[in-house]
């Protein structure tokens, strides 16, 4: 049954007879049996998990000076709007938005402007990091009672509570609990890669909590969408109102590699023979083969696991796959090469997931495969390369998948961040920074 998935790939690029292997096979299988197994409920965050954790001030604000500015300029939004109403916060990708909004939301509280804050993102993996940035920035504040931070869960008023309360949940997790929020009460709610709030369930979220009198700030790179009317529907949800960071200029990414915040990017193409030249995507409109028909080039799909293999244990790399099948295919056909590799999606369990990303961030696991559920936010410092297997036409995602391998040596990373590719995308997306196009298209 489960073969069945894989089915296209052993009759093509894990066949024998373009290149595959027994071992190759047994192993796309194993990575495909793991995730049917899984618990969908689970990979979406639904398992409750609290915690309380006493918070201690630190003795210096942990922040860039242009992260303390974007803070300053929510202090006078907030005053302004009488704490209520919606601002969409943007700096570059690996800028630092997660710890920007977490000190403003800690200095709410410790000024006693705010009791109750919900902390919302799209994914699993975006919860548990603004959790570990929290325990990371937050102590206890003096002269104040416990904050309670609940995780994967959104907690009524009632019972025996602290005085402060923090609830972490995903976007889809707050979509069916509605009832949930408005009851909780919070007095700000941030919504982490607020450039998907448009959708039409995460829409429903933000105006219901706009309804119900909180402050909601969204955080992006990209404040704006590929499509028109998202982009102003998007506009609409935030009040018209954008806080961006004044001292980094008019060149932020240039000006952010310049204090090594961001790592200078190192695009590397991977040839194909001239006979395949044909199937490279040289216009964002232009006709060309499908997803699966890339995937399956046998070629494309080799050179892939070779370029992985040949990069060494040094490096800690993500691959971007065009389908779950090609995922499995991969890293089964990478891991036959003997190279240390995770596989994550959608149906994941969070445990696994939780599991192999840990083992990435250690070094215990070199490769990650996955198709696009770490795209966005997703934030590991020891990232040296990005592999994308097949075309990736939005500007938006592309963009924010070379924000995996941007962080620079001020906050962890390298100095150079490799991404390699088939298709020339940097000309094919013109340049990217489409948190300035959308500045001067939008706002």
């Amino acid at each position: 049954m489960a073969a069945q998935v894989l089915e296209r790939f052993f009759e093509g690029p894990l066949s024998e007879r373009q290149g595959g292997s027994a071992r190759e096979r047994e192993l796309a299988v194993e990575y495909l049996r793991r995730d049917r197994f899984g618990d969908e409920d689970e990979a979406e965050g639904a398992e409750e998990s609290r915690e309380k954790l006493t918070l201690t001030l630190p003795t210096a604000i942990p922040l860039f000076s242009y992260q303390r500015e974007v803070v300053s300029r929510l202090h006078e939004w907030m005053e302004a709007c009488n704490g209520g109403g919606g601002a969409l916060v943007s700096l570059p990708t690996g800028a630092g938005k997660t710890r920007t909004a977490t000190w403003f939301c800690r200095e709410l509280i410790e000024r006693g402007r705010v009791k109750r804050v919900l902390w919302i993102a799209p994914a699993v993996e975006l919860v548990e990091q603004a959790v570990s940035c929290i325990k990371d920035m937050w102590d206890r504040f003096p002269g104040t009672s416990a904050v309670e931070v609940v995780v994967n869960d959104v907690p009524g008023r009632g019972g025996r509570r602290a005085s402060v309360t923090v609830a972490l949940c995903t976007a889809q997790l707050a979509s069916k609990r509605l009832a949930a929020v408005e009851k909780f009460g919070p007095d700000v709610v941030v919504f982490d890669e607020a450039h998907q709030a448009v959708a039409r369930t995460f829409r429903a979220i933000v105006r219901h909590v706009l309804r119900c009198g909180a402050a909601v700030v969204g955080l992006s790179a990209t404040p704006g969408r590929s499509v028109e009317d998202e982009g102003e529907d998007l506009r609409e949800l935030f009040g018209n109102t954008l806080i961006t960071s004044k001292e980094l200029g008019g060149d932020p990414v240039g000006a952010l590699i310049k204090r090594g915040v961001l790592s200078k990017l190192q695009v590397n193409t991977l040839g194909l023979p001239a006979q395949w030249d044909s199937i490279r995507v040289r216009r964002l409109d232009a006709r060309t083969l499908s997803v699966d028909e890339l995937a399956l080039n046998r070629h494309r799909f080799w050179s892939v696991v070779e370029a992985v293999a040949g990069l060494g244990r040094e490096a800690r790399t993500i691959v971007f796959g065009g389908s779950l099948a090609h995922c499995y295919a991969l890293a089964g056909a990478i891991r036959a090469r003997g190279v240390r590799v995770g596989m994550v999606s959608n149906v994941t369990s969070s445990v696994e997931r939780r599991e192999v990303l840990r083992q990435f961030s250690t070094g215990d696991v070199d490769v990650v495969v996955n198709k696009r559920i770490l795209a966005t936010g997703y934030d590991c410092p020891n990232v040296t390369d990005v592999i994308l297997t097949t075309p990736v036409r939005s500007s938006i995602l592309w963009e924010q998948i070379l924000g995996r391998v941007s962080r620079g040596p001020a906050v962890g990373g390298g100095d150079v961040g490799r991404v390699w590719e088939f298709d020339d995308h940097r000309l094919m997306h013109k340049r990217v920074l489409s948190y300035a196009r959308f500045l001067g298209q939008l706002w």
